[in-house]
């Protein structure tokens, strides 16, 4: 991404998705760190989740100060930025005096800027497209790319309806197998043993990692109960809305296991979506990691491998009463396969 955008005139958005805790944010801001040296970019990182706390300007920091502070001078608030992109870019762009430079916004948990949008993804992607333009004809810009990240799934398939229309959606995912070793080590822990057990369970997950020594106290038990806890919260709401009977979750259940890929078909799934528990997926050319294992399919999958097991769980006991038995079943099933 860091070669294509730093050298293309092209206007082109992005959506980044991807599972909640795989590290999004963190990508944008390492992006953001990468571009410091290169003198004809300006990378903005604008984390909506926290207003005007956490604008992040690293890729040249001289200017950083006085942008930042176009910025609050421009916006009554953050989530007005793409209405108001075209006033704020002109402002940097005379103040800073940055023509035939290339801007790159990051626009961090995209939902707080829906609203003023009309709640439409699909209004939002055309302005984003419109505003751009109107940025890179009249501003004299080499380029404007806009990244919208998201850990909402539900906006996803807004996003996915939206694809050609100048926007690329790519698919974040965990850390690989190595990845997740390096970090568990750097965060002082190190038997292998349940490092080994915790990426079965994660997938790679680093918001797990950190969770599993500064939350659970180092117990997997404990926090495996806590994710079963989170699943059941789904599945009961699952069962209130719909009316459905726990044999009907059941041949649900049976239907995923078959092939993850069937979640779609089912009932649950836009509940298991909201609630983080599944994601929808795209082809593999537009990963920007890798996502393999029995958890996924070509077109959803679950977010961590554990959300599976636990739906195994349940269909093998027929009963949502999961306890630490269970989990020490599960346990040595991981440490055998």
């Amino acid at each position: 991404m860091i070669e294509w955008l730093s050298r293309s005139g092209r206007v082109w958005n992005f959506t980044i998705y991807g599972p909640w805790g795989s590290g999004k944010s963190e990508f944008a801001r390492a992006f953001t760190w990468s571009m410091k040296n290169k003198n004809e970019n300006i990378v903005l990182y604008l984390d909506l989740s926290r207003e005007k706390s956490d604008i992040v300007l690293l890729s040249d920091y001289d200017k950083s100060k006085l942008i930042i502070e176009v910025i609050k001078t421009s916006l009554g608030k953050l989530g007005e930025i793409i209405l108001k992109m075209y006033k704020v870019i002109r402002k940097i762009v005379e103040i800073c005096k940055l023509e035939n430079h290339r801007f790159i916004i990051f626009i961090d948990e995209v939902k707080h800027v829906l609203h003023y949008h009309s709640d439409s993804i699909e209004y939002l992607v055309s302005s984003a497209e419109n505003v751009a333009r109107d940025c890179v004809r009249d501003l004299n810009l080499k380029s404007i790319n806009i990244i919208f990240i998201t850990s909402e799934q539900t906006l996803v398939r807004d996003f996915l309806k939206c694809e050609g229309k100048f926007l690329t959606t790519l698919l974040f995912w965990h850390l690989d197998r190595e990845g997740f070793f390096k970090l568990m080590k750097n965060l002082d822990f190190h038997d292998e043993h349940i490092i080994n057990i915790l990426y079965k369970l994660s997938g790679g997950c680093p918001r797990l990692a950190i969770d599993f020594i500064k939350m659970y106290r180092r117990d997997i038990t404990l926090l495996v109960l806590d994710y079963v806890d989170r699943f059941m919260r789904a599945l009961l709401k699952y069962l209130r809305v719909s009316g459905k009977y726990f044999d009907d979750i059941l041949k649900e259940f049976k239907l995923i296991l078959d092939n993850v890929d069937n979640v779609e078909l089912c009932g649950i799934y836009d509940i298991f979506l909201e609630h983080n528990i599944t994601i929808p997926l795209v082809p593999s050319f537009k990963h920007l990691s890798q996502v393999q294992g029995d958890y996924v399919g070509k077109r959803a999958g679950f977010q961590l491998p554990l959300y599976y097991y636990i739906t195994r769980l349940i269909f093998e006991k027929g009963s949502i009463d999961i306890d630490s038995d269970d989990v020490k079943r599960l346990m040595s099933y991981l440490e055998s396969s």
